[in-house]
Order: structure tokens, then C-alpha cells, then sequence
């Protein structure tokens, strides 16, 4: 959840520096990896959560 909640932070403090310096300060690259960053926090939360509540291959 913490690395979740991290991701988010960092993806307000982008967008929040893309609206005071304007695009040149924020690279496509930069902001490609930040969401591929973000989704895969998520897809970890997720297999966490079900890993957490049985539901592993092995029974």
C-alpha cells in the first residue's frame, strides 16, 4: 500500500511541476516510467491482496 501511495505522490509532484516549468521540464521518458512505475505498484498490491486472502495455486 505504502508503494502504492509513493507512486501516486510522485505523479502529483510531476504534475504539479508540468504546470509551473511547462513542458520542458518533464521528459516523455520521465513520465513513461513514473506510470509504468504506477501500474506496476498496483498489479503488486493486487497479487498481494490475493495472494493475502488464499488464493495462491496451492490449496
Amino acid at each position: 500500500m505504502l508503494l502504492l501511495l509513493g507512486q501516486v505522490l510522485r505523479l502529483v509532484v510531476t504534475y504539479y511541476e508540468y504546470r509551473r516549468l511547462g513542458a520542458e521540464a518533464i521528459s516523455a521518458v520521465q513520465l513513461a516510467m513514473q506510470l509504468l512505475l504506477l501500474l506496476a505498484a498496483m498489479l503488486l498490491l493486487r497479487y498481494g491482496w490475493h495472494e493475502r486472502r488464499g488464493g495462491g495455486a496451492a490449496k
